[in-house]
């Protein structure tokens, strides 16, 4: 490879090339407060990192199992309305859990992932 005269990378003679992402959707960053519940319980939560397909917390109270079916209550603080999403927990640890949404409408989905952008924006 090589610069060209305006800054661009030039790749000479590329016979192939693989593009490789683990994630599905951009994960932010973020540290915003918002509910979960399981069963009937409604629990206070902090974000840790955020996407349009799952979410990192710090719960306030440490009830969560791997495997819980549980709700995810975004308040419009951070979003133009309230979002509520289905999840389980894929993981927990010590300090936080993670939950992947298993419920969620396509408009849901995108305000996340606008909101993961405009975070990802900010920092830059």
């Amino acid at each position: 490879s090589t610069p060209s005269e305006d800054g661009e990378l030039v790749i000479e003679n590329a016979t192939a090339f693989k593009i490789s992402q683990k994630r599905e959707f951009v994960r932010a960053t973020a540290e915003f407060s918002f509910f979960v519940k399981k069963d009937d319980k409604l629990i206070r939560a902090n974000c840790v990192d955020i996407s349009a397909g799952g979410i990192k917390f710090i719960p306030d109270e440490k009830i969560f199992s791997e495997g819980d079916e549980i709700e995810v209550k975004f308040l419009s603080d951070e979003f133009e309305k309230d979002i509520n999403i289905k999840a389980v927990i894929i993981s927990m640890k010590a300090d936080n859990a993670v939950a992947l949404y298993t419920d969620i409408s396509e408009y849901d989905r995108d305000k996340i992932a606008k909101f993961c952008i405009k975070v990802l924006d900010e920092r830059d």
